[in-house]
């Protein structure tokens, strides 16, 4: 949390069989404002479960990127679904 301005940045990822999406949020004033979106194709998945490591790694942090770069900002604290 920025002790400055009381805001709070946090990444939520998405993974997928096909996709992984992840969403970049500023907590202000105790809402949830969603500041940039990413995503990125993933095969390393199949029916919930990791079966390749590497694409799996390399979508999320192609995901990651892409939402730094729309919102301008780093992404905090992940968390996954």
């Amino acid at each position: 949390m920025n002790q400055d301005t009381g805001e709070e940045i946090l990444t939520a990822l998405d993974l997928g069989a096909t996709k992984a999406c992840a969403l970049l949020g500023v907590v202000r004033d105790g809402s949830l404002t969603v500041i940039g979106m990413g995503k990125a194709p993933c095969y390393g998945i199949q029916k919930g479960v990791i079966i390749d490591i590497e694409p799996t790694v390399e979508a999320i942090a192609a995901a990651v990127r892409e939402e730094q770069k729309e919102s301008g900002t780093k992404a905090g604290p992940v968390f996954a679904t």
